[in-house]
């Protein structure tokens, strides 16, 4: 009976050691820093209502995302994440767009009946005049079956 209160209190001594030694080591706080005191950062995300995209289609916006900036914005950074479905002989063509302008594409190929694919693409724009602009995520379907697109989220990121 004494060894087991004994060794009791030394497990409670050394946890709260422990608790002490950690509480002390531990910063409360966390200070962000940025290399420039004037760096801006804007966020934006969205997400598009599913849709079917018929075969042999032209391209289709899925979201559009209007900003603006008031100075010249030094990179501009896009994600977006599509769930697909869709038979044998699908092809998914989506791109990112910046003002009309498609800046990245990516291409994906179905090629077993019903099977799920998972699209995403990322894009990185430098050099953004000021003003106001518009980004979209927009797809094609090149392929002889129709193509069932869910939306996973699209984010955007300007740095200026």
């Amino acid at each position: 009976m004494k060894r087991l209160v004994f060794l009791s209190a030394v497990c409670v001594t050394i946890l709260l050691i422990t608790v002490g030694v950690a509480a002390l080591l531990t910063s409360r706080s966390v200070q962000a820093s940025s290399s420039s005191s004037t760096q801006k950062l804007q966020m934006f995300s969205g997400t598009f209502v599913s849709q079917t995209l018929p075969a042999n289609s032209t391209k289709v916006t899925l979201i559009s995302i209007p900003f603006s900036v008031s100075t010249p914005v030094s990179k501009l950074e896009a994600t977006s994440l599509i769930d697909a479905e869709s038979g044998s002989n699908g092809i998914l063509t989506c791109e990112l767009d910046l003002d009309g302008v498609a800046f990245f594409s990516a291409t994906e190929i179905f090629d077993v009946i019903g099977s799920p694919l998972f699209a995403g693409t990322t894009g990185i724009v430098t050099s953004i005049a000021a003003g106001n602009h518009t980004f979209v995520v927009a797809c094609t379907n090149l392929g002889s079956t129709n193509i069932y697109l869910n939306s996973l989220g699209t984010s955007v990121i300007v740095k200026s």
